[in-house]
């Protein structure tokens, strides 16, 4: 089936609006007819929606899904075009994410694990580089080793590599008020801090890894959200790849995503409807009631919202959402990270890599996976929203090809920062945004529970990040329901 959402270029037949995918759901609803009392209303079917719905349903509530898309899997989903599967938004996992893992496990999905790196190609196994204009090429190990000093030096805020200011990145209340410091510090000024010690190529890897990482220019970065990236990845900058860009899914991140879903439909006590945005919520003190844009009314005892931060604004809710709540969602988060799919020409570039700085688009570049067809995968990143303004595939490939000749044969893409229901990528925070807002984003109002990977504990902005807010919000609301504080209310479908 097609999704609405993502755009596909190939050279024998131009460009596509729409993508095929398994994460679309057909037929969009599937509500009970009558009078019923709802449980719970889930807004957004990501994975945060996704497990907190499976969860509840799973114990006999009665759970309404509202998804403003067709489909599942929110700001990842999962293209499969001619026999080989692009992931759209989000991508890789590992063991070390605990509560993606759990879900990896639950399905028995272990043995579709695949690692995206393979540098056991003769031919092109090494790093382009185009940097302020200058290409060379650099074998991995350089590549590493050049990466690694830089982010070390840039990361040793306190002579033990960031230990000593996060030495649990899961808790984000350990050692609150050194972690503190470093979020009123912006990532330019902590490079400024130490640019003197690196060599130019050195800086230039720092800063394009900086900007890799938060999709936005360093200055409007936290240097405390680069030290929670850094410990969850093990203090190291092999971590990062190890644990953010290495195993990915054979069946892609719908398979997953689909598993749950399904299983959450199993037992009958998941109802949901798609291509329902929602316009605004009113907790009344007795209920939860929650109108559509096209004018369906919901009610429930409680709603879990899993609505990203860059939307929360756009959603009417009453009583009006507290202070800290509400400047946070109208300030938002910064990342504006583009990622475009490139199927290239032979086998070539499997073990090749890629860094421009300053890029023509996409600053991170890697091969992913070889095609049915005997091309080569290449998944690239950078920090530029306007790349996919006016869907000038021409200067798209260009982000490809300033950084090495290559016969691009498609282009896969979706533009996550004006798609209106997330406008943005993965979170990332400005300086001083955690310190007062955190915690106010992470607390329910009233019957309102609030859960996605935007303010997630451990890893924010991550799938992981998103199954944690599910789980938490889950139960927070399954206590409530068991506390019998809530009064049933009639609802009409």
């Amino acid at each position: 089936m097609i999704t609405q959402d993502g755009c596909h270029y190939h050279i024998s037949q131009g460009l596509t609006h729409g993508v095929p995918s398994r994460a679309k759901i057909s037929p969009a609803e599937r509500l009970a007819t009558g009078q019923q009392t709802l449980d719970t209303i889930v807004i957004g079917a990501g994975y945060a929606g996704l497990i907190a719905a499976r969860n509840l349903a799973l114990q006999g509530k009665r759970v309404v899904l509202l998804e403003a898309r067709d489909r599942i899997g929110g700001r990842t989903f999962t293209s499969d075009i001619d026999g080989y599967g692009y992931e759209m938004g989000g991508n890789w996992i590992h063991w070390g994410q605990p509560h993606v893992y759990a879900e990896v496990s639950r399905y028995s999905m272990a043995n579709e694990l695949v690692s995206s790196q393979d540098y056991t190609h003769e031919e092109g196994n090494y790093c382009s580089t185009m940097i302020h204009g200058i290409g060379r090429q650099l074998t991995h190990q350089e590549e590493e080793h050049i990466g690694e000093t830089a982010m070390s030096m840039f990361c040793n805020v306190d002579g033990q590599q960031g230990r000593g200011v996060v030495p649990f990145p899961h808790n984000a209340t350990h050692n609150a008020e050194e972690l503190a410091k470093w979020d009123m510090v912006s990532c330019q000024d902590r490079l400024d801090q130490i640019k003197d010690q690196l060599s130019p190529l050195q800086l230039a890897f720092l800063t394009s890894t900086l900007m890799h990482i938060s999709g936005a220019n360093i200055e409007d970065v936290s240097v405390a959200e680069m030290l929670r990236w850094w410990a969850l990845c093990d203090y190291r900058n092999s971590g990062i790849t190890d644990y953010g860009l290495l195993y990915k899914l054979k069946c892609g991140q719908t398979g997953l995503a689909k598993a749950i879903f399904d299983e959450g439909v199993m037992l009958g006590n998941l109802q949901y409807k798609f291509l329902a945005p929602v316009a605004s919520i009113r907790d009344d003190g007795a209920s939860v009631e929650v109108n559509t844009r096209g004018g369906q009314q919901f009610r429930a005892k409680t709603v879990i919202s899993t609505i990203p931060l860059n939307v929360l604004s756009s959603i009417q809710f009453t009583p009006p959402l507290p202070t800290g709540k509400a400047l946070a969602a109208r300030q938002g988060h910064v990342n504006k990270a583009t990622k475009t799919h490139f199927e290239v020409e032979g086998k070539t570039m499997r073990s090749w890599s890629g860094v421009a700085y300053p890029s023509k688009g996409q600053m991170y570049l890697y091969g992913d996976g070889l095609t049915p067809a005997g091309n080569t995968h290449i998944i690239a990143f950078g920090p530029d929203p306007e790349l996919f303004a006016g869907e000038d595939i021409e200067k798209i490939k260009g982000a490809l090809t300033h950084v090495k000749d290559a016969e691009v044969k498609r282009v896969v893409f979706h533009d996550w920062n004006e798609d209106e229901f997330s406008q943005g990528t993965w979170a990332v925070y400005p300086p001083n945004f955690a310190n007062k807002y955190l915690d106010d984003l992470q607390k329910p109002v009233g019957r309102i529970h609030f859960a996605s990977a935007d303010w997630a504990e451990g890893w924010r902005g991550f799938i992981d990040g998103a199954i944690e807010q599910g789980v938490r919000a889950s139960l927070a609301v399954s206590k409530e329901l068991a506390s019998h504080r809530v009064a049933p209310k009639q609802s009409h479908l």
